[in-house]
């Protein structure tokens, strides 16, 4: 099953700082989330790159 949030890889939502045009940050993730979708069970990600991209922003999960 492939998630319809265009935000969430690995079952994490990543949340931009705007939409990418409104301060010239170009939609740079600032902080991430558990996606609601595809992730109800709140697994662990298990991608590479989305460990890595985690180190850096907020986790607003439960």
């Amino acid at each position: 099953m492939k998630c319809s949030n265009k935000y969430c890889q690995d079952g994490i939502e990543f949340i931009t700082c705007c939409s990418g045009r409104e301060c010239g940050c170009m939609g740079q993730p600032v902080a991430a989330t558990n996606c609601k979708e595809c992730n109800k069970e709140n697994r662990e990600p298990t991608d590479e790159q989305v460990i890595q991209e985690m180190q850096y922003l907020e986790w607003l999960g439960d």
